[in-house]
């Protein structure tokens, strides 16, 4: 698989596209002003799969070829706990996440052609198996106000689970309790504490050949 980000720093177009699909969303759904956004473009092979995972951002998923499977799961448990999204968080890793066949049940399934486009609630867990075809697709995400409170909120949360032994009891995010998070996450962000147990690196397994236009090198720890 070939995961292009962030092409719209690379290509202008690409920005101005991302800039007039979020302008048409916020103009049909009423969504606040958006404060960061992002996209990318997936090259994956015939029957590839990506597993069962959430996001933080909000997500849209745009077919330009092939035909993919797509599985969109409610955001509640068991789908979706606060422990799993706290772990996301915590950990920066998206697809750790406990899945089970029976899910598939309760799961929106499309099959999503080229010119489609799907759009989920915030943090929906989903899984996609590609047909036997090439697939092309651009992802795009963003950021909002309440997104981005609402990460905060579950960061807060997390700190207070995973380091100090205490359940949460609230998901607001507004009022003095959400502050209090909030300074809370940002001091232990600030100290770097939750970064020793961040396992998000991703090995890179090989490069494009500068002097060979569509060759592959290998890199050292994927060689021989």
């Amino acid at each position: 698989m070939l995961n292009l980000r962030s092409v719209h720093q690379a290509d202008k177009r690409y920005a101005e596209m991302l800039d007039r699909i979020l302008d048409e969303f916020r103009a049909i759904s009423g969504m606040p002003p958006v404060i960061a956004r992002n996209a990318g473009i997936l090259i994956s092979s015939p029957n590839a799969q990506v597993y069962y995972h959430a996001d933080l951002p909000g997500q849209s998923l745009w077919q330009i070829r092939g035909v993919k499977r797509v599985y969109v799961y409610p955001p509640v448990a068991p789908f979706l706990t606060p422990e799993k999204i706290e772990g996301i968080i915590l950990s920066g890793v998206e697809v750790n996440m406990e899945y089970a066949p029976w899910y598939d049940d309760y799961a929106v399934v499309a099959d999503l052609q080229p010119g489609e486009m799907m759009h989920w609630p915030l943090h929906s867990p989903h899984r996609v198996d590609n047909h036997d075809c090439l697939n092309v697709s651009l992802t795009t995400e963003y950021w909002t106000d309440p997104i981005r409170r609402t990460v905060m909120m579950n960061c807060g949360n997390a700190v207070l689970r995973s380091k100090l032994g205490i359940t949460p009891r609230s998901d607001a995010i507004t009022g003095p309790g959400f502050w209090a998070k909030a300074a809370l996450q940002a001091g232990v962000k600030r100290a770097g504490l939750l970064s020793k147990g961040r396992t998000a690196s991703r090995p890179i397994t090989f490069r494009l050949d500068p002097a060979r236009p569509g060759a592959l090198i290998d890199t050292p720890q994927n060689a021989g």
